[in-house]
């Protein structure tokens, strides 16, 4: 099917379905329940459905209610060997043109004195497991919550803006988030952070051990103490008084 795949026979096959134009490419990995291995696909919402058409061997139709659909969890540091993924959707023309964006990014390691590749795949529901590359293409659908299970995250020492600011880190370094935006997340989680007025104490030591981690780039610091500076200067009172202490124009 996909090798032989044209832009006419594709636009049929969104006749069939009834593909909403307001559709998204995307990748599933893997789903086990439906037997379904790096195949390529379009999404869509038809009312209360998330909906997607698989151009498999054999396209066919899943679909999931969305109050099930909640949230997407991160499986880390999945093996890979890139070179042998996704083959039909390299090799393909119009394939590659159109779902190479969609691919996984992959990370590399050394193990034993060897790089290793890996990847991570999001899942979606019990068991849809999408690409890396086709996250940002289903939060425009879905309004879920990205979920990263790390030991890190789960000690009750750890603040909130650490754990937020682990998810923004991680989800960039996936290519999910572009630099601009995860500058702009990191500048929120900071201004949060001087909002919620908690102690210097705490505040000093949420910022070191984000950049002791690596999450937070060290000229951040004094931005972050800039911020809490203004906020903690004294507000000037409105027109300047005059003699005896009356306003001007009084």
């Amino acid at each position: 099917m996909l090798a032989s795949m044209t832009e006419e026979k594709l636009n049929q096959l969104f006749v069939k379905y009834k593909v909403k134009q307001e559709h998204v490419p995307v990748i599933l990995d893997l789903c086990v329940s439906e037997r379904v291995k790096q195949c390529p696909g379009f999404a869509w919402l038809d009312k209360n459905n998330f909906k997607l058409l698989l151009i498999d061997s054999k396209t066919r139709l899943i679909e999931r209610d969305t109050f099930f659909l909640q949230k997407i969890k991160v499986e880390r540091g999945i093996s890979a060997r890139a070179s042998l993924e996704y083959p039909e959707l390299r090799d393909t023309v119009l394939m590659k043109k159109l779902f190479t964006p969609y691919l996984p990014r992959y990370h590399k390691k050394e193990i034993g004195g060897r790089s290793v590749l890996f990847k991570n795949l999001y899942v979606l529901g019990e068991d849809m497991k999408f690409t890396s590359g086709s996250v940002r293409s289903l939060l425009k659908l879905l309004p879920v919550r990205i979920e990263l299970s790390e030991r890190r995250m789960e000690e009750s020492s750890v603040s909130a803006y650490y754990k937020e600011l682990f998810t923004v880190s991680f989800l960039w370094k996936d290519g999910i988030y572009t630099l601009d935006e995860f500058r702009e997340r990191l500048e929120k989680i900071l201004k949060d952070m001087v909002d919620a007025d908690i102690p210097y104490a705490e505040f000093e030591q949420n910022l070191s051990e984000m950049i002791s981690d690596g999450l937070l780039p060290m000229e951040y610091r004094d931005y972050a103490y800039r911020l809490r500076e203004k906020k903690n200067k004294p507000q000037e009172k409105e027109g300047k008084k005059g003699l005896f202490g009356k306003k001007k124009g009084k």
